[in-house]
């Protein structure tokens, strides 16, 4: 099981690293594209959309990593069995706010 997690954040990083450097060409296309004085509608959209993706893509690694600030903050000072009743409500709490967005 902690092979297929390994390999499924490594997967993840490199979408996420994909996603970004995808981002970055379409923000310096729509600088200099503005620069140059042509209208560049695609690279707008496609730059708010990648930044989205990016965001989702980057929130779930880091709550896989146990890495989200916020879910460190909750459960760092707890121990024993309220750590581990605190981390499994915090996932069924991601789960239902998943599932209703």
């Amino acid at each position: 099981m902690e092979l297929i997690k390994r390999c499924l954040d490594y997967a993840l990083s490199k979408l996420i690293i994909f996603l970004f450097s995808m981002l970055l060409i379409c923000i310096i296309w729509q600088v200099l594209a503005r620069w140059m004085g042509v209208n560049s509608t695609f690279t707008d959209e496609g730059a708010r959309f990648i930044f989205i993706w990016v965001g989702l893509f980057g929130a779930s690694l880091a709550h896989g990593q146990k890495r989200h600030l916020a879910i460190d903050l909750l459960t760092s000072r707890l121990s024993g069995r309220r750590k581990v009743w605190s981390d499994r409500l915090i996932h069924c709490l991601v789960i239902v706010f998943f599932l209703f967005r």
